[in-house]
């Protein structure tokens, strides 16, 4: 299912792309379903024909992140019934629409990045826990520059687009500021039902090994 949250915060980020901005930053919290969000964006855009691929890009090796991002077979079924039951298209038509989409989605993660050589069409880059590996002459590093790819918010080669997404984006929303980047800062605020870090302190699922006012130090 995607959610109406996923809805509005996906056609935020596309009206951003449509109004002229290159780069997107979305902060979203942990396990709230950014996932969903970001597929929605990069196969609608690609439905719109704004862009012609869209490519998740990671610096982190993780297997089970891998697999899930390589694989979301959740959402494209419930990206058909979007197609159906939403924009009323005909089931056959649905179905070739996201076919064409699926045939232009790829990831590429940690080690798997050496994997991809060219992009001579114009691609949203999804950038993926955009907090690791971000120094530079890590792998990312390399491949931005490979690609022509521009971190900082300016346009890349061949009029590429980049979408980071991550729940601890401390160090890129800081020079976004201190450095004057212009980059468009998106929030993913999930739909009620949402268990994450408050909502464990508020049913005393954390317990401390040493006491530090977890509660002030998060609130702060």
């Amino acid at each position: 299912m995607i959610y109406p949250s996923q809805f509005i915060t996906a056609q935020e980020i596309i009206d951003a792309y449509r109004s002229g901005n290159k780069y997107v930053m979305m902060m979203a919290q942990m396990q709230s379903g950014k996932t969903g969000v970001f597929m929605i964006v990069g196969a609608e855009l690609v439905r719109l024909k704004y862009i012609q691929r869209f490519v998740i890009i990671s610096a982190n090796n993780d297997a089970d992140l891998k697999a899930q991002l390589k694989n979301p077979d959740d959402f494209w079924n419930d990206y058909l019934c979007y197609l159906t039951e939403t924009l009323h298209l005909a089931l056959r038509e649905a179905i070739d629409i996201m076919k064409e989409i699926k045939s232009k989605f790829s990831c590429y993660c940690g080690s798997d990045l050496k994997k991809i050589h060219t992009a001579t069409e114009k691609t949203l880059f999804i950038w993926d826990e955009s907090h690791h590996g971000q120094s530079v002459g890590q792998s990312l590093d390399n491949f931005f520059k490979t690609f022509g790819l521009q971190p900082d918010g300016s346009q890349s080669s061949n009029e590429h687009l980049m979408l980071s997404v991550s729940a601890t984006p401390f160090s890129e929303i800081i020079d976004n500021d201190r450095m004057k980047q212009n980059k468009c800062v998106v929030s993913f605020l999930p739909d009620e039902g949402y268990f994450g870090v408050k909502q464990m302190i508020e049913n005393d699922c954390l317990h401390e090994f040493h006491s530090r006012m977890i509660t002030t130090l998060i609130n702060e």
